[in-house]
């Protein structure tokens, strides 16, 4: 229902589009994950030495929508006095970035309009003056794999340490987020890992025991739920859970792009609920290009579906490592 009482399927066809567009549904894992990143921000002014966090996982997991909505929640804001507080914000560090460019990354985060000008210790020592003014409780560094993909050990060293510098001096907690390789990144920096005691795995969604597959199935009813149509599309139902497994190999980001995608040809058809003839124009748009399963797993019979590799759990890693859907950004 919307703000006035009206049943999201009488709103307009953009509006409606908009809707499952934005549709955000909070995994257990997401959960889990939210809950430690804000037990590391509560360390703040408590701890001589802040808890910090690595949150990482394979693109598609849902660590970028979780850690933005976080941020959204603690947004800046303005005191009665005139002074802008910035309780939690974002920035990210980039290939081949010295210590220079990553405190200009951190200054563009506060949004500071100077964020360019100076040397590197003339920005350092500003950052740190801004962090004490705006209260900041909580930095998060996102892209932080990408540090490994400079391919130079000294510039990768010299930026992580200017990290662990910021957490000393400023004694305010850190989360690092990133994908799996963010892992190899802080494992390879020791000093810097010492303070990251913590680390948080995103994994992808799973059917191979049944709290995986209940986890799965609740989380696909739930979106159907929040879907703008009059009924519901039954994506949680036995059948049809395995095909959107086999789409998505696992990732949410998979399955909100097929979603997205089925929900146009739905609203097109003036249909009261997606229809497998959605799912299967849906999949052929967003995700068949992404994939290397065998066929369109919308369209296969369900008994050939099951022999897909894809679908045993001593095979399935094997095809999302060789696919592209691992690596790309939906």
């Amino acid at each position: 229902m919307t703000d006035n009482s009206k049943p999201t399927y009488e709103l307009d066809d953009h509006s409606r589009r908009k809707l499952a567009n934005n549709i955000y549904i909070q995994s257990p894992h997401l959960t889990g994950a939210l809950k430690r990143i804000e037990h590391c921000r509560s360390s703040y002014g408590v701890k001589t030495e802040p808890d910090c966090i690595l949150v990482y996982g394979d693109r598609g997991t849902g660590k970028t929508s979780l850690l933005k909505r976080y941020i959204e929640n603690n947004d800046r804001h303005v005191l009665d006095d005139g002074n802008m507080v910035v309780p939690v914000f974002d920035c990210e560090v980039h290939a081949a970035s010295s210590v220079s460019q990553f405190y200009t990354s951190v200054l563009r985060g506060l949004r500071d309009p100077f964020a360019y000008k100076g040397q590197t210790v003339s920005k350092g020592e500003r950052l740190h003056q801004l962090l004490v003014k705006m209260r900041t409780q909580l930095i998060i560094i996102d892209e932080f794999h990408e540090l490994l993909d400079g391919q130079n050990k000294k510039v990768m060293t010299n930026v992580a340490s200017a990290i662990k510098t910021l957490i000393n001096q400023t004694k305010i907690p850190v989360v690092l987020a990133g994908t799996t390789t963010a892992k190899f990144v802080l494992d390879g920096n020791p000093e810097l890992r010492r303070r990251f005691k913590t680390s948080v795995q995103l994994p992808r969604f799973s059917i191979f025991n049944e709290d995986e597959k209940n986890t799965f199935r609740k989380f696909l009813a739930e979106y159907d739920k929040a879907l703008p149509f009059k009924n519901r599309s039954n994506f949680a139902v036995n059948e049809m859970y395995e095909r959107f497994f086999a789409a998505s190999m696992g990732l949410p980001s998979g399955i909100s792009s097929l979603i997205s995608d089925a929900v146009d040809y739905a609203i097109s058809d003036g249909s009261d609920c997606i229809k497998i003839e959605h799912l299967i124009q849906g999949y052929e748009i967003a995700l068949e290009d992404q994939t290397e399963i065998p066929g369109n797993p919308f369209i296969v019979n369900i008994s050939s579906l099951r022999n897909w590799d894809v679908m045993h759990p001593e095979k399935h890693k094997d095809v999302f490592n060789s696919s592209s859907l691992r690596s790309h950004a939906f």
